[in-house]
């Protein structure tokens, strides 16, 4: 490959980086800010799949009629391609920070009320939470005294709301549904508060 068309498969490698990480960073921020540790772990793996794509780009005329090179062209592509999944999902597999000592505290305890625990329910259903102790807010407002609800199916986050009634959309099997009444700034009080109950659907 010349230096100029080098450079430009850097340009292009790197535009996409850019882009993954605009479009993969918000949700890690929404638990926990910039410095959470999906957000990093995001970072790392989009920089991963950036380099891999690179080399990809950077010997393709190497590759040309050389087997050898040829599979290893075809390892760092798998690479890049994990590596984006990895980078999109992250704020699913990552592990979360722990409430450090500086964590706001609360009296607030928190049950589902429903479903109820191995009920079955239709595949739309409601889920209703019961908030005792505490203050709901709008989960746009980023400080004061209360907190909101983060909802999630299945450890999938499907809503961060102030209502307790929440509808959802479920497919046929065995659900775990978690509710958390967490800060304004999106993460967990200093002693988390969260009630979950596993059901089924059909």
């Amino acid at each position: 490959m010349t230096p100029a068309r080098s450079v430009r498969a850097a340009a292009r490698v790197t535009a996409l980086a850019a882009a993954l990480v605009v479009t993969s960073a918000p949700p890690a921020w929404a638990h926990g800010g910039t410095g959470s540790s999906a957000d990093a772990f995001s970072d790392g793996l989009i920089l991963v799949a950036a380099l891999a794509a690179f080399w990809w780009l950077d010997t393709r005329d190497q590759a040309k009629g050389n087997t050898a090179m040829k599979r290893k062209q075809w390892v760092f592509a798998a690479i890049a391609v994990v590596a984006i999944a990895a980078a999109a999902t992250a704020g699913m597999w990552a592990p979360k920070k722990r409430a450090s000592a500086s964590r706001p505290t609360t009296i607030a305890r928190l049950a589902i009320l429903s479903p109820q625990t191995d009920q079955v329910v239709p595949l739309h259903t409601e889920v209703k939470v019961q908030l005792t102790g505490g203050t709901l807010l709008d989960p746009a407002v980023t400080k004061g005294s209360g907190g909101h609800l983060h909802v999630s199916v299945d450890g999938s986050l499907i809503s961060m709301t102030d209502k307790l009634d929440q509808q959802v959309q479920l497919t046929p099997g065995r659900h775990t549904v978690t509710a958390e009444y967490v800060a304004p700034d999106h993460a967990s009080f200093k002693t988390p508060v969260i009630a979950a109950v596993v059901f089924d659907a059909k």
